[in-house]
């Protein structure tokens, strides 16, 4: 969660190489990163409903397992 709270901030200021992003665009962005596998689904829907994002983001599947924890599960049972 507070991974994915310090990206969302870091990417609501403006750097040298780009300007800060709106609510909506770092929300876009938190999906690219969950589907990537590099943030957790449901820090990624909690952190944007914090900054008044309604939309909820995260991916994921029927049984409402993100795809990054269906592959950590996998993992923990041995599979590659």
């Amino acid at each position: 969660m507070l991974a994915v709270a310090d990206v969302a901030f870091a990417m609501s200021e403006a750097r040298p190489y780009r300007p800060a992003l709106d609510r909506d665009a770092i929300a876009r962005e938190l999906v690219v990163e969950v589907g990537a596998g590099r943030a957790d689904a449901a820090s990624a829907d909690a952190v944007p409903a914090v900054l008044g994002v309604k939309t909820r983001i995260a991916l994921r599947n029927a049984h409402g397992v993100s795809e990054r924890e269906r592959h950590l599960r996998f993992r923990e049972a041995g599979a590659p």
